[in-house]
C-alpha cells in the first residue's frame, strides 16, 4: 500500500506569508520523505481567499529534488482535474525511480 498525502492543510492559515508557507511546505516534505510516505500532492485554486496557495508546478519544481533524493523515493504530483479526463489514459506506468526523470 502506498500512502500519501496532499498539502492543501498546510496553506493555512492565512496569517503567514506565501515565503513562509512553501518554506514549511518544504519542511514537511523533508519529513514525510524520512518516514516513508509514497506521495504528496499539490493543489491548484484560482480563488483560495484568504489562503495564499501556490502554483503547483513550481512547488512541485521545488519539491522534485526533496522527493527524488529521499531515502524512499516520495512521488510529487499535482492534484489538478481536468474537465473530461479521468486520468486512467495517461496513468505513469513507468518504475517509480523514473518519475522524476
Amino acid at each position: 500500500m502506498h500512502i500519501g498525502f496532499h498539502l492543501t492543510p498546510f496553506f493555512s492559515p492565512a496569517e503567514r506569508s506565501p515565503t513562509q508557507i512553501i518554506d514549511e511546505v518544504v519542511q514537511v516534505v523533508h519529513a514525510a520523505s524520512g518516514m516513508g510516505y509514497a506521495w504528496v500532492s499539490a493543489p491548484q485554486h484560482w480563488l483560495s481567499h484568504p489562503t495564499a496557495w501556490p502554483q503547483p508546478y513550481p512547488l512541485l519544481a521545488r519539491l522534485a529534488p526533496i522527493g527524488y533524493n529521499a531515502p524512499q523515493d516520495v512521488r510529487v504530483t499535482s492534484a489538478i482535474a481536468q474537465p473530461g479526463r479521468s486520468g486512467r489514459e495517461h496513468r505513469d506506468t513507468r518504475p517509480h525511480h523514473a518519475w522524476a526523470s
